[in-house]
């Protein structure tokens, strides 16, 4: 299997504080999707990572919906990436395909900053540089995992190095 992993942060340094983490595993070779895990993480258990004030009063000027989506159901960060770390471990993940320039550092962070061994560093592929590759044009984040986890997942679909059934 692989993952897909989406973040949502209150910066955009690699320090950042983490509002939503989805992740959703899919396999190339049967199309097989599983439906998006949604993490929401609690600001309070994040002390000392970055928050920024413009980041924050942008997402203060979001749609409602997507206000709530990252609000509702908070869990602790340690929690979270606990979870990540036995997602990885469970279904023996091949590679985990995210942003890697934006999200890999965030996410690297997030394990040293839980004191968790992270994820093997070999395993992350960058979507943006598949789609270009593919001369497919980069994706356009809406910032709400329903619809970015479906775009990026229909954008790789396209490509045709892939078999799917």
């Amino acid at each position: 299997m692989d993952l897909l992993i989406t973040l949502e942060t209150y910066s955009l340094q690699p320090n950042a504080a983490v509002a939503q983490i989805t992740t959703s595993l899919f396999d190339f070779e049967s199309g097989e999707i599983q439906d998006p895990y949604v993490d929401n993480i609690n600001p309070n258990t994040e002390n000392d990572l970055h928050f920024d004030i413009g980041t924050i009063n942008w997402w203060n000027n979001q749609e409602e919906y997507k206000k709530n989506a990252i609000s509702d159901k908070v869990r602790p960060l340690l929690d979270v990436v606990n979870g990540i770390k036995l997602l990885d471990n469970i279904h023996n993940i091949r590679n985990i395909w995210c942003n890697t320039s934006f999200d890999v550092p965030i996410l690297m962070n997030l394990f040293n900053y839980c004191n968790i061994d992270g994820i093997n560093m070999y395993k992350f592929k960058d979507i943006n540089t598949l789609l270009y590759m593919a001369n497919i044009p980069m994706y356009k984040k809406e910032h709400y995992y329903k619809k970015d986890i479906a775009n990026i997942l229909e954008l790789m679909y396209k490509l045709e190095i892939f078999s799917f059934s």
